[in-house]
Formats: structure tokens, C-alpha cells, sequence
């Protein structure tokens, strides 16, 4: 029996849970890789859930969404992949972090040789627990204002709008702590993987990320699996620039 993604997701048929997620760091830069179009993370960005750790190692984009969201898809989905983090990790993560000695500057290496996570594409997959923190995104093209950043109205009405040049700078998406989400358990190549789908939708330009995004994969059967949905309010930990460790 498979348990693969995407899935359709509604509000029927969900278990509620409270519980807390926490990130910590910031992505200054990530680097393009053309070959998976897939944005390879050389800051350490860690989100905390329970008493686990995961660290960002690559994003990427999908055109349309591939997860349905009651009865709704959207125009694009960005797939955060987190990596289980282990004690060896941490201690080995200050002496040898060096996964690409390359300046942040460079919007475009040739990882044609690397060996990354490519999730969506089945390629290169880790041997570890994968998490993938999924934001559903609106297109606000219409709203854009070419050249000018949005005015406060702006922001107060559509608080999750990202302003013309964050827009413009898809190499530093900002990873959003989620509050109210789905979450699933999957498998990609026997490899455990947890989703963990935002209901907080952002709006995002989306004819800017086109030429860098991956087309849908087709819905997967759900397969009896559990749906959770988180409703904690009270889980508004932004991610902060600290020590990522604490």
C-alpha cells in the first residue's frame, strides 16, 4: 500500500492537536540548483517540534499547488525540506558545515555532481527522517506594485503579502513558523517522511517564480492514514537570529 504525497486535504475526518513548533535562524541565501530547481540552504535554519530537530536543506516551488485544500487549489506550493537532526549532527555541525565553500552571492552553481535532497523527484534522497514544511500560494500579480514598496494600508489588510522586492529575492524566502496546519505521515522510497501543510496562505507574485519551479505531482490516495490538525493559536514564535541550538 502506498503513502505518498500530495493528498487532498479537508476539515472532515481530522484528529486536533495542540503542539509547538519553533524555528530558529534566518535564510540569508540560498543557492540555485538548475538541474532540480531546487534552492540548496547554506544557513543553519532548524525547526523544533517535541523533542526533535530538523534542519532546512533545500526549498523549492511547484506550479499549480499539488496539495487540494478544502476542495481548493491554489496557484503554487513551496516545499521547505527539513532533515532529522541526530547528536552527532550537532556536534560534528560547527567543524564541518562546509557543504558547498562557495560565496552566498552566486545565484546559480553547477550541482550537477552534489548530492542533495531532491524529495520531489525521487533522487538522492537522505537516509534520514525527513520533515517538509509546505505553504500553500495565492498569486497577488494584480496587487504588485512595480518598483514601490506596498503602502501600510497594504500590509494591514493583507498581512501575509511579501512586498515587491521580497517578491524579487526568491533565493531568501522567509521560512514562516505555522500555527494552524495539517499534518501526515508519508514514505518516499521507504524513507519516513512527516508533511506538515500551513493553513495560513501567503501570496507571492506567481508568474516571478515560473522559470524556477516543478510541476505537480499527481493526488495520491489517502490510504486510511490519520490527519492531524494543529489549532494553537497561542504558537507565534517567529524565527529568530539566536543561537539555533537553544
Amino acid at each position: 500500500m502506498s503513502y505518498q504525497s500530495p493528498i487532498f486535504l479537508n476539515d472532515d475526518d481530522l484528529i486536533k492537536i495542540n503542539k509547538d513548533i519553533i524555528i530558529y535562524g534566518k535564510n540569508n541565501g540560498a543557492i540555485y540548483n538548475k538541474y532540480n530547481k531546487t534552492f540548496n540552504v547554506v544557513d543553519k535554519l532548524v525547526l523544533k517540534t517535541n523533542d526533535k530537530k530538523y534542519r532546512l536543506m533545500e526549498y523549492h516551488f511547484h506550479i499549480p499547488s499539488e496539495h487540494y485544500l478544502n476542495n481548493k487549489r491554489y496557484s503554487a506550493e513551496v516545499h521547505y525540506i527539513f532533515e532529522e537532526k541526530t547528536r552527532r549532527d550537532e556536534n560534528d555541525d560547527n567543524e564541518n558545515d562546509n557543504r558547498y565553500d562557495i560565496p552566498l552571492d552566486d545565484n546559480i552553481y553547477d550541482f550537477s555532481d552534489d548530492v542533495m535532497l531532491d524529495l520531489c523527484s525521487n533522487k538522492r534522497l537522505s537516509d534520514k527522517n525527513i520533515l517538509v514544511l509546505v505553504n500553500l500560494i495565492r498569486n497577488n500579480r494584480y496587487r504588485e506594485i512595480e518598483d514601490k514598496e506596498l503602502c501600510k494600508d497594504d500590509f494591514e489588510r493583507f498581512p501575509n503579502i511579501e512586498s515587491y522586492n521580497d517578491i524579487d529575492k526568491i533565493d531568501n524566502m522567509r521560512v514562516r513558523t505555522p500555527n494552524q496546519y495539517y499534518e501526515y505521515d508519508g514514505t518516499e522510497n521507504n524513507i519516513p517522511m512527516r508533511w506538515i501543510v500551513d493553513n495560513d496562505i501567503i501570496e507571492m507574485n506567481v508568474d516571478k517564480i515560473i522559470p524556477y519551479a516543478k510541476t505537480a505531482r499527481p493526488l495520491q490516495d489517502r490510504n486510511g492514514r490519520i490527519i492531524l490538525f494543529n489549532n494553537n493559536d497561542n504558537n507565534h514564535h517567529d524565527y529568530n537570529d539566536t543561537n539555533y541550538d537553544n
